[in-house]
């Protein structure tokens, strides 16, 4: 799940595929089994409902009777195998779902995918509970659960049986293997492919992808202890001209931005320094597409405050020049960063 899906889903009204809680299921401390009914009943619904898309249950949101929502977040957190035990025992066929948890706007919230799947028969309760009688069948009608009936329940019964053979269900290593197919065929921009694994990272809870792709995302200005930066993001590091002076580029001038780059370091006002680059993804994206659209006499030119090891120049704010092979070095190096990320998930 990426940001923009989220946001994409929380636009829409319930329905046949969606459902919104104000609240987690508390299916831990349920003596009377009240909440994990509610649960199961929910479950049910989805799988037997036919549609032709992923259906979800979004926990934290609050919707107001003028359809209006509130991000409310969970303050109480249920790991996946919790809610795939209190259910194996008491439906039959056992439904396949997803939970897991989502960050947005720092809150969590939580997130159940029932995706479209095959089943030999609709899946009914084999225990009774409250609101669920064994060996009925239910599904969504429009934004309500509902027992069906006649016609209602043979349409099921053709749905599932019409489904395709082929298992449905998408294991990690399919999802890392198309990811790792858009990011080395260069089809599209680096951002993308990571917003996707971020998503993906959140729902296996593959931390160290998460953090990398979370990192790449916002930025890294101020996330790693200065002391580590070189080894945790040499990736993110080139070598730049640095001069405590500025100097005006002539835009007629016959040299390309390496041949000036190249000139620089001849002069004794300017140096070369390792720096690190730490802007999100897509601002360096959108660096390189300016450069890109202007002739390659173009430098991008910055400031920035340096610590000299000279006690005579202490702390002192210099010019930093970098051109189009400083952010493309960066940028392809990120890229082979993130396919060694998704090769170790694998």
């Amino acid at each position: 799940m990426t940001i923009p899906e989220f946001e994409n889903i929380l636009r829409k009204p319930e329905s046949e595929i969606l459902d919104f809680k104000k609240e987690q299921y508390d299916i831990i401390k349920d003596s009377g089994n009240i909440k994990t009914s509610e649960f199961v009943k929910d479950i049910i619904c989805f799988a037997n409902t036919i549609r032709t898309e992923t259906a979800y249950i979004v926990l934290g949101i609050d919707v107001k009777t003028d359809g209006t929502k509130s991000f409310l977040g969970l303050d109480k957190h249920i790991d996946d195998a919790t809610f795939q035990e209190k259910i194996k025992d008491k439906v039959n066929p056992k439904p396949y779902f997803s939970y897991y948890t989502f960050d947005y706007q720092n809150k969590k919230f939580g997130i159940i995918e029932i995706p479209i799947k095959k089943y030999s028969e609709p899946i009914a309760p084999s225990k009774k509970m409250k609101g669920l009688q064994v060996g009925k069948i239910y599904f969504r009608r429009g934004s309500s659960n509902s027992e069906a009936i006649g016609k209602e329940i043979i349409l099921i019964y053709l749905w599932l049986k019409n489904l395709p053979d082929k298992n449905q269900e998408i294991t990690l290593n399919d999802l890392i293997s198309n990811i790792l197919t858009k990011v080395t065929s260069k089809n599209c921009p680096i951002s993308e492919c990571i917003s996707v694994a971020l998503g993906i990272a959140n729902k296996y809870r593959l931390n160290k992808l998460k953090n990398f792709c979370n990192g790449e995302l916002t930025g890294w200005s101020n996330k790693i202890p200065e002391e580590k930066v070189p080894t945790y993001l040499s990736y993110r590091m080139n070598k730049v001209i640095i001069s405590p002076h500025e100097i005006e580029l002539n835009p007629f001038n016959p040299y390309n931005s390496s041949q000036l780059i190249k000139e620089m370091k001849k002069m004794d006002e300017f140096d070369e320094m390792q720096l690190l680059f730490p802007e999100p993804i897509t601002q360096l994206e959108d660096t390189i597409k300016r450069i890109k659209e202007k002739l390659d006499t173009t430098l991008v030119t910055f400031t920035l405050t340096k610590i000299f090891d000279k006690k005579d120049l202490g702390k002192i704010q210099v010019n930093v020049y970098a051109n189009r092979d400083n952010y493309e070095n960066i940028y392809n190096g990120i890229r082979q960063k993130f396919i060694n990320e998704l090769i170790n998930m694998e």
